[in-house]
């Protein structure tokens, strides 16, 4: 398959970092198995390119955000139903000013902390805030609430084709909303022995002022232990596992193993908070050599 004559599948929602400009490239690296595994479902633009174009028999992602499976599952299982009212909102939106569109975003920011019920109305408030927040940021404070401000956006958009795409696309895959080690422990060592494992982890600070960034949950993500844990798989098993991640001293520090080749991908722009965008190197490290 050449990826470059293809027409690659945007994110469901607007989401910092989304590897959308690096699926050319990651997608060719990708190694062929029978059983697609990713711990770290974020925006779903990878495993909507990778149901797309490759060929896995099963496919299994996850996410620690209950927000993003939550979504997905609307999707999959009540895929009309959300897109009418994702239409509803988009329409009420656009005919607003200005000054009603930033009213009317934080009204539903509010309503979005205090759900207690998650079905399709949350999705699709979830949806919106993602459209209409700034730069498709997702960021929540120490009590776990969604903080990220208006993005002053004059439109916003849903692409109906795409989102249609997307949930024929998903019809079979199986959705987990699940601490990292305890999805991966769902699976036996003959499972892994035939699956190829994706790993796109929570973003992990370039620099010393960004190191108490709270970001994707509102709980700090220990890479370390990531790499501990690949460590321990490829020990055991005979799982293929690639990794992607901004290029820093730091992410060198933790990735940088004896089990892992670093491989390196293009630049892309980060929009990883509210105040902040930067441009990053991109790397990829495989368990296997490309």
């Amino acid at each position: 398959m050449n990826f470059v004559s293809e027409k690659v599948l945007s994110p469901i929602f607007r989401w910092a970092g989304s590897k959308k400009k690096l699926l050319i490239e990651m997608l060719e690296t990708f190694d062929t198995k029978n059983i697609y595994i990713e711990p770290f479902l974020g925006s779903g633009v990878v495993m909507s390119n990778v149901l797309k174009y490759k060929n896995f028999d099963t496919i299994y992602v996850n996410d620690f955000n209950s927000d993003i499976i939550i979504f997905y599952k609307e999707v999959q299982e009540n895929g009309a139903q959300l897109k009418n009212r994702l239409k509803e909102i988009i329409e009420y939106y656009s005919n607003l000013n200005m000054e009603e569109k930033t009213e009317f975003f934080y009204l539903q920011r509010e309503r979005y902390n205090t759900f207690n019920d998650k079905n399709i109305e949350s999705a699709c408030i979830f949806w919106f805030l993602m459209q209409a927040g700034f730069n498709g940021v997702y960021r929540v404070n120490s009590r776990g609430e969604f903080n990220v401000p208006f993005g002053k956006r004059e439109k916003i958009y849903f692409n109906e084709s795409n989102f249609d795409e997307i949930q024929r696309l998903i019809e079979n895959v199986q959705f987990y909303n699940q601490d990292y080690i305890e999805f991966l422990n769902n699976f036996s060592d003959e499972d892994l022995n035939k699956s190829f494992i994706y790993l796109d982890p929570p973003y992990l600070p370039v620099s010393a002022s960004m190191k108490n960034m709270t970001m994707y949950t509102k709980n700090a993500f220990d890479h370390k232990a990531l790499t501990a844990e690949c460590g321990k798989l490829l020990k055991r098993t005979d799982v293929s596992i690639a990794l992607s991640i901004a290029d820093s001293e730091l992410s060198r520090e933790i990735y940088q193993t004896d089990f892992f080749y670093n491989n390196d991908l293009a630049e892309i722009i980060r929009n990883v908070n509210p105040q902040k965008v930067l441009k990053v190197k991109e790397q990829l490290y495989t368990s296997y050599n490309l």
